[in-house]
């Protein structure tokens, strides 16, 4: 048996009969090697960073010593004096920032990275609250500049209205007050109910700006959040529709009697209550 082989060629092994003395003459084709092709790679998305910072809702002060981390991996960071924090070589795709500090409430924050990206969060942390207390964040970006919290709450046969002009109290009905308003963009604006009364209230944001100026930016599509707390921790979070006309949002109702919190997200130019 001949065995022949040449690089770059398929090796063959031919069965040869020699007599004594006898010289053969043998013609071989060997067929050449197909080319070994070369892995394809997907290239691997370059990663995000985030660059956030962190206030609280009652002042809007900078909280300092709250630990964000990316859910599910071990990338984690403190916030410095400056409530900002920084967090390098995070996956793009979905992900979910988690913010914890002693004595206020949890916060998951959802954002969409993309490869490469520097996302700037700014999250708005309150106390947590105690049984029977409900408390209500809302935050936006630059534009609209105004935005307006309201809180309709159950009082006797009717209800009554927390917002800007009449801000509540604590010292006895309705058990509420709009903590912190903010008029120059970004908010937090932070309303407080001490007492939950028995019945549905129901929270709402109003676009003052686009009330003094018609050219003024819509809510539908401004990323504006509003995000509910009780004493089981974060109940709802709601962002403003993404599409739809109106200068008033009606984001959800409250129930008193169960602690259920029920998004409605909507957009109308009719107040949703007196």
């Amino acid at each position: 048996t001949l065995r022949v082989s040449r690089g770059g060629y398929v090796t063959r092994d031919i069965a040869v009969r020699l007599d004594a003395g006898q010289t053969a003459t043998q013609n071989i084709a060997l067929t050449r090697r197909a080319a070994t092709p070369t892995p394809t790679r997907t290239p691997v998305p370059a990663p995000a960073s985030i660059a956030g910072t962190v206030v609280q809702a009652t002042t809007g002060a900078a909280l300092a010593q709250v630990r964000v981390c990316v859910v599910g991996t071990s990338t984690c960071a403190t916030t410095a004096a400056n409530g900002q924090y920084t967090l390098g070589g995070v996956a793009a795709g979905s992900r979910t920032l988690r913010l914890t500090r002693a004595g206020h409430a949890a916060l998951d924050v959802p954002l969409v990275l993309g490869a490469g990206q520097r996302a700037t969060p700014r999250s708005a942390m309150v106390p947590a609250p105690a049984d029977g207390e409900l408390r209500i964040v809302l935050s936006w970006g630059a534009p609209p500049v105004d935005l307006d919290s309201y809180l309709w709450v159950p009082q006797g046969t009717g209800t009554y209205r927390v917002e800007p002009g009449q801000r509540g109290s604590l010292a006895g009905l309705p058990w509420a007050v709009l903590v912190r308003e903010d008029n120059d963009g970004y908010g937090p604006e932070h309303t407080y109910v001490s007492r939950v009364q028995g019945g549905r209230s129901t929270f709402a944001v109003f676009n003052w700006s686009a009330h003094e100026r018609p050219s003024s930016p819509p809510l539908a599509g401004s990323g504006a959040v509003v995000e509910g707390y009780d004493q089981r921790g974060l109940r709802g979070r709601c962002v403003a529709p993404a599409s739809g006309t109106g200068k008033w949002w009606t984001v959800f109702h409250y129930m008193g009697s169960s602690r259920t919190l029920t998004a409605v997200n909507t957009l109308s130019n009719t107040r949703p209550l007196p």
